[in-house]
């Protein structure tokens, strides 16, 4: 999607954002009519390639009589062309807000009987359309304002080949607009672009036919779906411990086109869960935010043994330190997983030193690739992928210094100001070209023994390996 799309999208954006105090309701709000658009308009997408009929002009109950069965057993949910978007959105009722509540919850139990239901539950119905904090009018200007913004983003028509393509494109672009201001939101990150298909790019083994892919921090599910383009016939399992995140995660791969047997998503904390779906897993991916937002009392589990006799309450809340302990675990044998983490883990002594020496003495370690700092939107640190590998040969790894490999990005509400620094597509192609490659180059990677590691102190910095030349 170009950036003048962009652009225009984000001006709508700052329209409709004026109505809405709490920045998350508001992303809670577009992003759910933009879902419940995509709806409509695969039925309709649906009836007019297969049928050769416009469904909105069809009365409720011809619809129900002769299509229903059809539209269940390839949508595996059902809408009468009296709630589709494109009707709905022009409607002047004054009782929007209780029609369109009635319109999600029919649409979630329509999915009873076609296995969906396990994706649907709570989807859209969640969505608190009736809030009572403010009056009625306010409400229904909050709806009309959204049903407007998605009408007027104007995506491919139905028919359109790339109909499908187009709306999970404006889905990941509007993600992008709630990117967080501060630590309060925690969590609620999606991986950039040019992030997402590095790692995606490093997870790549010709090897791995029909692979189950996990990625135990997912967000809005951008990195796992980056991961699920390279295998198309893949399952993919994703986890969040914020329900909402995981709402908006579940409608992104419903958009992507995932089948209902492809994909689960699970509103669990990586930390405090007993067991994350089973594994093991033969792809692990995440970009976990730095720190939790779990209570100090959550943190004592010195004494479980899923935590592999770590102190981990020396971590306090290092989320990637937790990442990594559960991905060792987890990872199928002769698999790989490749994790953003953050330059304290690489080096610091304590917990962090025994997490490192648990990694070099199974093996597990295969690359550490520093990036730029400034390319993800919850910290202006240098996040470090650390590539592992379950039951590798290989006794060296590879260290890369891909820190300045970026782009400055234009802010789309000024035009000027970089509020995010992005690798560049030839850095991306560099890092994976070298990755693949194990090449040295002088000044930017570096393959170091096992034996060399462990006499310096189990360091895992990138700095500590690959000298750089100013």
């Amino acid at each position: 999607m170009n950036y003048s799309y962009r652009a225009f999208l984000y001006q709508k954006f700052l329209t409709v954002s004026e109505l809405f105090d709490n920045p998350i309701e508001l992303r809670d709000w577009l992003l759910t009519f933009l879902f419940y658009f995509f709806l409509s308009s695969n039925i309709e997408d649906l009836i007019l390639t297969d049928k050769g009929i416009v469904y909105q002009n069809l009365s409720d109950q011809e619809a129900e009589e002769k299509y229903k069965d059809f539209i269940l057993a390839n949508k595996g949910y059902f809408l009468l062309p009296s709630e589709l978007f494109s009707q709905v959105s022009k409607s002047a009722d004054e009782d929007l807000d209780v029609r369109l509540q009635t319109i999600f919850e029919n649409i979630e139990r329509s999915t009873a009987t076609t296995g969906w239901s396990k994706h649907f539950n709570g989807l859209l119905s969640n969505l608190d359309l009736s809030a009572d904090l403010i009056t009625k009018d306010q409400r229904l200007k909050k709806i009309k304002a959204c049903l407007q913004f998605v009408a007027e983003a104007n995506p491919a028509p139905i028919g359109s080949y790339n109909l499908q393509k187009s709306l999970s494109e404006t889905f990941n672009v509007l993600l992008k607009f709630f990117r967080p201001k501060s630590k309060d939101l925690l969590g609620q990150y999606i991986t950039p672009k040019k992030i997402a298909n590095l790692l995606a790019g490093l997870v790549v083994d010709k090897t791995k036919q029909n692979p189950v892919i996990c990625d135990p921090a997912c967000g809005g599910g951008t990195l796992l779906l980056a991961v699920k383009e390279k295998y198309p016939k893949s399952i993919v399992y994703g986890q969040d411990n914020n329900s909402q995140i995981c709402r908006l995660a579940k409608m992104n791969c419903i958009i992507h086109g995932l089948a209902k047997w492809e994909f689960a998503i699970l509103t669990d904390d990586l930390i405090t869960c007993d067991k994350f779906f089973y594994g093991p897993y033969d792809i692990i991916v995440a970009d976990p935010t730095i720190y939790t937002n779990l209570d100090e009392t959550d943190l004592i589990f010195a004494n479980q043994e899923r935590f592999m006799g770590l102190k981990v309450a020396d971590f306090g809340k290092r989320l990637d330190a937790f990442t990594v302990l559960f991905t060792m675990q987890a990872l199928a044998s002769g698999g790989i997983a490749a994790i953003l983490v953050y330059p304290g883990l690489l080096h610091k002594d304590g917990a962090y030193r025994e997490l490192r020496k648990l990694l070099i003495e199974e093996n597990l370690v295969d690359t550490v690739i520093c990036l730029p700092s400034n390319v993800v939107f919850h910290t202006q640190l240098n996040p470090q992928v650390l590539v592992l590998k379950k039951n590798r040969l290989d006794k060296q790894v590879l260290f890369i210094d891909a820190s300045k490999e970026y782009s400055p990005v234009r802010d789309l509400e000024t035009n000027k100001t970089s509020v995010l620094d992005s690798l560049t597509n030839e850095g991306v192609a560099k890092i994976q070209s070298v990755y693949h490659n194990r090449d040295s180059q002088p000044s930017f990677s570096q393959l170091v023994n096992l034996d060399l590691i462990k006499k310096n102190n189990y360091l895992l910095s990138v700095a500590s390996y690959v000298s750089r030349l100013t």
